[in-house]
């Protein structure tokens, strides 16, 4: 055994339980920075630790398996723990309710799917289809208070209780998730450049700039899905809220402009009135030479066409049948 082959077996650190062989010698620069030999260098390092590993496993205690042969069990790992790549997460941000719950003392109790319904005597889910919190809209007569008109309807009044309610939670919801965004980007640190980047006034003015793009293009999206009716939109209801779309408005000059773009103006329309247009191929002159056939064989058959010349029609066969 060499010398260096010896310092690198008292640096091996042989991990049989999670089959790990770390050598923590430090790399000879001479060797590593030739380009010659680094790749034999480093092949052998990787060759001595891989041996160590295989040597290691070999010692273990073996059992013999019909059908795979000898097995050999590996033992608990001596490092239980494996360096991370990712820092360790942060704890989640309490919404408000449960900061409430916890300063009062209050269980967080995990409400079941289904309720018991004394009426119909079996369980019935507590939301969405035959849902028990739909009782109210879908009995059949109703109790209308005094205070309330003749034209309130209690079932409609329950349906959009419940919507609002919907929406009320969802809105929640989303504050809490934006709550939580905020908190976690105020505390955690920017550990790289890409990150420093990204909190950056650049970036943000980049980021606004994109998602009003966004934003201008989502609108233009439903403007042209509004006029894609038969009727180009106007007879479509329009929603609560929605703004009127604008048309295009016709842009005057002003009364007084400068000088110089005025006469500019002028020359440009007086070149446009002293130049001849031009000709196009409908529109070409013509020369003596050129002649209407059609014309000439209708004057020629006294206007009844080319078949008149098939029969010996035309003006000198209708002459000599005249005398």
């Amino acid at each position: 055994m060499t010398e260096s082959e010896a310092s690198t077996s008292t640096h091996l650190a042989v991990d049989a339980g999670l089959l790990c062989s770390t050598d923590s010698s430090n790399l000879d620069a001479s060797q590593y920075n030739s380009t010659s030999g680094r790749e034999a260098y480093l092949l052998g390092r990787t060759l001595a630790s891989t041996q160590a590993l295989v040597r290691s496993l070999y010692a273990l205690p073996r059992v013999q398996h019909p059908d795979h042969g000898p097995l050999a069990s590996l033992p608990l790992p001596t490092y239980p723990y494996l360096p991370r790549e990712k820092p360790l997460p942060k704890p989640r941000v309490e919404t408000k309710w449960e900061k409430f719950a916890k300063r009062k003392g209050i269980e967080n109790k995990k409400r079941d799917k289904l309720v018991w319904d004394e009426e119909r005597k079996e369980w019935v889910p507590r939301w969405g289809y035959k849902g028990k919190n739909k009782d109210v809209e879908e009995q059949w007569i109703h109790e209308i208070p005094a205070s309330k008109g003749d034209d309130f309807d209690p079932a409609k009044e329950a349906k959009r209780a419940r919507r609002q309610r919907t929406v009320q939670n969802e809105a929640q919801r989303l504050r809490n998730v934006a709550r939580a965004e905020q908190s976690s980007a105020r505390a955690a640190p920017s550990v790289n450049k890409g990150q420093t980047e990204y909190h950056t006034p650049q970036a943000a003015a980049k980021r606004r700039a994109e998602r009003d793009e966004r934003a201008k293009q989502l609108d233009q999206d439903v403007r042209r899905g509004k006029i894609s009716t038969a009727s180009m939109g106007k007879f479509d209801r329009a929603l609560q809220g929605e703004e009127k779309q604008k048309g295009l408005k016709r842009k005057f000059e002003p009364n007084e402009i400068d000088t110089k773009q005025e006469r500019a103006s002028h020359l440009h329309l007086l070149n446009k009135l002293g130049n001849a247009p031009p000709a196009t191929k409908s529109k070409q002159p013509k020369t003596s030479d050129e002649v209407n056939i059609r014309k000439a064989v209708k004057f020629a058959s006294d206007g009844k066409g080319h078949t008149a010349f098939n029969k010996g029609g035309g003006k000198a066969a209708g002459k000599k049948a005249r005398k």
